[in-house]
């Protein structure tokens, strides 16, 4: 949802006139940063690392923030159950 929406608003934003965007360049980066066995193409198994990655970065401090939110809540007078 957040990459079409991005992609919408980026080619509003272009038909507008208000940005001139290098699609060509945009794919070679992206192919680049996702073509993990650099044979010229996405595939599923170049997306499984990115896919571990991305997870990785998501679940940073996970307890923490998690234990942190709630504690918060708890303070603020939520009531669990």
């Amino acid at each position: 949802v957040g990459v079409g929406s991005t992609f919408c608003l980026v080619q509003g934003l272009a038909y507008s006139g208000y940005l001139q965007v290098d699609w060509r360049k945009a794919e070679q980066d992206f192919l680049r940063l996702l073509d993990r066995d650099s044979d010229g193409q996405v595939t599923a198994s170049d997306l499984a690392p990115v896919w571990e990655e991305a997870l990785d970065c998501l679940a940073f401090n996970m307890p923490a923030g998690v234990g942190f939110t709630a504690g918060l809540a708890y303070g603020l007078g939520g009531s669990f159950g």
